[in-house]
């Protein structure tokens, strides 16, 4: 993965506000093609110091070159702030970013694609049941097991969760192990594991590659 320029990227994600048509694309609501403000030197040394990890290069470059968060896929990157806690990560499912288990690897031989498949092959069904109290109570059992499955602590550690796609779908960016710098779809609503995105050559997408793609598509989106 190659070093990102991100000359000029700002104002082309803040120029799009002016673009007809621009608030009916989906996400543009919440983001309004809005970039939070950049954050300088000592703001990213003091948040990588905090989270006792080097964020990837295309990311840090992000935070201090074009935003600290706000206008990007779907409801917008999530934004980094620093809170009287030390830092956090605040927009949709970004509370979901284990932020003390940043520097432990992110998991990329994924074990929980088959549990979630054997599970969705268990849901209730209701044709099955006479008294409608207890297909609820099942089916509310059932989907508890799902979420402890990605709720265990493994699932995500090592990966910031980036954007909220809608309904649950999300997108994490790796920060420690083999596969640090790459983003990752989330589809476990779906009863999915998370994979990993492609670029244009089939390889792992960098957050660069990753954000400025949607850049590129949206912008030939409201060409005039």
């Amino acid at each position: 993965m190659g070093s990102v320029d991100w000359t000029g990227v700002r104002e082309r994600v803040e120029s799009l506000r002016a673009r007809p048509g621009h608030e009916r694309l989906f996400g543009a609501e919440s983001h309004g093609f809005t970039l939070a403000p950049a954050l300088g030197p000592d703001d990213l040394a003091d948040l990588e110091a905090r989270l006792g990890v080097e964020l990837p290069d295309d990311y840090r470059r992000f935070l201090t070159e074009v935003g600290a968060g706000g206008a990007g896929p779907f409801c917008g990157v999530n934004t980094i702030r620093r809170a009287d806690r030390g830092w956090q990560w605040h927009g949709e499912c970004a509370e979901l970013t284990d932020v003390t288990r940043l520097g432990q690897p992110f998991l990329v031989d994924r074990p929980y694609g088959d549990l979630l498949a054997a599970l969705d092959e268990q849901e209730p069904q209701e044709a099955d049941f006479v008294d409608p109290a207890a297909f609820d109570d099942a089916a509310g059992r059932w989907r508890d097991q799902m979420w402890e499955i990605v709720d265990r602590p493994e699932f995500s550690a090592g990966a910031i969760c980036l954007v909220h796609e809608g309904c649950n779908r999300r997108y994490w960016l790796v920060v420690s192990g083999s596969a640090r710098g790459t983003v990752w779809y989330d589809g476990s609503c779906d009863w999915a594991d998370m994979i990993v995105e492609e670029n244009e050559q089939g390889l792992p997408a960098s957050f660069g590659e990753w954000y400025l793609g949607w850049l590129d598509d949206t912008e030939r989106c409201l060409a005039p």
